[in-house]
C-alpha cells in the first residue's frame, strides 16, 4: 500500500521548525554576552561504597539482607534525608559499616531550638527571669542529678556507717547547709578557692535563684538532722 504524502500544513510547520532550528545554530553571539557557565561542585561530596569497603570479607549473607532491608526502609520514616554511609570499623574478624542521615543532625538541632525558645516563653510568662543592664535573661530550675545523687549517698552511708558519731553528722550537716552558697562562689565557711571567682550570691538571692535551691536540699539536710538526734530518716515518695 502506497505511503501517503503529509498535507501542505504539516509540511510547511516542518519547514518553519527547521528555519528557526538553523538561524539559533548560525547566529553569533559576542564573547562578552556570552553567560558564565557555572558548574556546582559539593566539597564534601558523600562516599561511595566503593570508598569505604575495599577488598575481602567473609560475611552472614542473611544478616546482611536484614540489615540492608532497614537501610532501605529509611526512606518511608525519613522523607526529607538521605543515608549515606561514614566509615568503617574493624574489631577482628567484626567489621562494622556506619550509615548517617544528612538530615536527622538537622532536625536535632531545629528540634533543640524550638524546645528552647518555648522554655524562654514559659520562664518570661512566669516571672522566672533576671534583669541584667535592663535585659531580661530568663532562667530555669534545672537538678544535677549525679550531684545530688553524690549528696544523698553521702547521707545514706553516714546513716549505715556513722550512727553513733554525732561529730561526723554534725559535720555533713554543715557540709550540706553550705553547698548552695559554694555553687554560687561565696567560700567564706568552705574551701580556700580561688578568690578571682566572681560571687554571684547576692544576684541569685535576689532574683530568688538561691531559694529554689535551698528548697531542694532540705530534705537532704532533714536527712543530717535526723542523725544528730538518732531519729529515722523521713522516706520521701520515690526514694
Amino acid at each position: 500500500m502506497p505511503k501517503s504524502k503529509p498535507s501542505f500544513s504539516r509540511r510547511r510547520k516542518r519547514s518553519s521548525k527547521f528555519k528557526i532550528i538553523r538561524n539559533l545554530c548560525n547566529k553569533s553571539y559576542p564573547k562578552n554576552e556570552l553567560p558564565e557557565l557555572e558548574m556546582e561542585v559539593d566539597e564534601n561530596p558523600p562516599l561511595t561504597m566503593f570508598d569505604v569497603i575495599k577488598g575481602r570479607r567473609i560475611i552472614d549473607v542473611s544478616y546482611v539482607l536484614t540489615q540492608y532491608e532497614h537501610i532501605a526502609n529509611h526512606k518511608y520514616i525519613c522523607t526529607m534525608g538521605k543515608t549515606n554511609i561514614q566509615k568503617e570499623t574493624n574489631q577482628g574478624l567484626l567489621h562494622s559499616l556506619h550509615f548517617k542521615c544528612d538530615e536527622w543532625e538537622n532536625r536535632l538541632a531545629e528540634e533543640m531550638k524550638l524546645a528552647g525558645d518555648a522554655e524562654k516563653r514559659l520562664a518570661i510568662e512566669t516571672n522566672h527571669w533576671i534583669d541584667i543592664n535592663h535585659d531580661r535573661f530568663p532562667y530555669i530550675t534545672v537538678i544535677v542529678d549525679g550531684g545530688i545523687q553524690r549528696l544523698v549517698k553521702g547521707v545514706r552511708t553516714t546513716i549505715k556507717n556513722g550512727k553513733n558519731n554525732n561529730e561526723e553528722a554534725f559535720q555533713l550537716r554543715q557540709k550540706l547547709l553550705n553547698a548552695p552558697f559554694h555553687v554560687f562562689g561565696n567560700h567564706d565557711n568552705c574551701c580556700k578557692h580561688d578568690r578571682n571567682e566572681t560571687n554571684i550570691l547576692e544576684l541569685a538571692i535576689s532574683t530568688g535563684v538561691f531559694s529554689e535551691v535551698q528548697k531542694y536540699m532540705e530534705t537532704i539536710i532533714q536527712k543530717a538532722d535526723g542523725l544528730m538526734f538518732n531519729e529515722k530518716p523521713i522516706k520521701q515518695k520515690g526514694e
